[in-house]
Parts: C-alpha cells; structure tokens; sequence
C-alpha cells in the first residue's frame, strides 16, 4: 500500500588499510509520466550518521522551506542513500509515494532526514504557524492566488479584511472556497469529481500550497 507524505539503515563499515574504505550506493526510483526520477549517492565512511548508516547528502540548493518541492527532493535522495525509496508525485502539489513494507523503518528514516535538514539550517520550518505575522503573510499569497484565478476565470470569493484574516486565518478564507473541496495531494492519474478536476487546474494555473510559493519567493531574492 503506498503511504503519502503531506506535501518528505544499513551499518556503518570502514576499512583496515590506511585509507577508509568506500563504497558507492545509488539507489533510483523509476519515473514515469508522473513521476520525477530520485537519485543520490551515498559513501559508507567512518563518521556516517549513525542512524542513516552514511554520510547525509548535503543538497546543491538550500536553505529551503519545509513541505516545499525542494523538500521533497532532499527527503527523497537522504532516504535513498539509507535504502528507502520513494517516488516523487506530480500535482498541484507534490508529496513523496511510498510502496515498500517496512514502514517503520520509513519513519525512522523519514524523521531523521528531516531532522538532519534543520540541525544544519539545510530547512526553514514551516513559516505558516498560526501566528498573526504568519497570517499576514499567507493573506498576500492567497489574495495573489485569488487575483490571478479571477483573471483566469476560475470560480472564487473575494478575500476578507487583512484583519480579520489575521485574527482568524485560512478558517474564515481561503480562495478556493467555492470550488469546496481541499484537493492540495492529487495524483493527475487518480479519478477526480469535476470540482476536484477544477481546483487542481486552478492550482497547477495560479499556485498551490503557500510553502512552495514562500520557497519560490526566497529563491528569487537569493536566499
């Protein structure tokens, strides 16, 4: 059964000549017309995180907010070096799918991914907290998903005060409201009513979820 993340152990060896002795592991998953191929290489060496079994990949591009796409990428290729492979699914929205069965070694692994990603300030916790400054934040993304899906001609309804979306968050607004239903973690290839069909469209047009959207922003600002 595939378990999907929202939007993400071997033994340690060493040699006994002079150098350490090394050994490559690439783990790949498959990829097909929704899927996005997963590949890392991870070294068996002294000093390896005791918990993974090898020495984490460091990612090219980083820090990155958490639940974002590039998240999702560095869970995929940590878990990939410790021998947990996922496959990355393509939607509005993308998640990690799993089909092996040792499921909590998945965790296990999973949460030390995760965790490693913040110890070395690889990650941004998630930014949408609750909090009043987070909800301002997440007002001027939605407003900008509701404008572009209004030029677009997705069915929507006009955004509160910033105020009151502050005081009371994504439970008073959200711009996909008129569509009813959540659908941020869709397969394209899974069967969806029209509503569900409709707000996908809208997101793939005018963004999905507001961790990806932050991402993207501090990726332009070149941080």
């Amino acid at each position: 059964m595939a378990v999907v993340l929202s939007v993400v152990l071997v033994a340690c060896t060493a040699g006994t000549t002079d150098e350490p002795a090394t050994e490559d592991v690439t783990q790949t998953t498959k990829a097909d017309s929704t899927t996005t191929d997963v590949q890392t290489t991870a070294t068996r060496l002294p000093g390896a995180d005791p918990i993974l079994g090898v020495v984490p990949p460091e990612p090219t591009d980083y820090p990155f907010v958490k639940y974002s796409y590039r998240w999702i990428e560095y869970q995929a290729q940590c878990a990939a070096g410790a021998g947990i492979i996922y496959r990355i699914v393509d939607s509005a929205a993308p998640f990690l799918s799993y089909a092996g069965t040792d499921e909590q070694r998945r965790i296990v692994v999973s949460n030390r991914c995760e965790a490693i990603a913040q110890e070395r300030g690889w990650a941004i916790p998630n930014p949408f907290d609750g909090s009043a400054e987070a909800n301002a934040l997440l007002y001027d993304i939605y407003v900008d998903i509701h404008d572009c899906m209004v030029e677009h001609g997705y069915p929507t309804t006009d955004p509160p005060s910033k105020d009151a979306f502050i005081e009371e968050g994504e439970a008073l607004w959200t711009p996909w409201e008129e569509m009813f239903n959540s659908v941020f973690y869709v397969d394209p290839d899974e069967q969806m009513s029209p509503s569900d069909r409709l707000q996908y469209e809208a997101q793939e047009a005018c963004g999905g979820l507001p961790n990806e959207i932050y991402d993207q922003q501090l990726q332009e600002q070149g941080q």
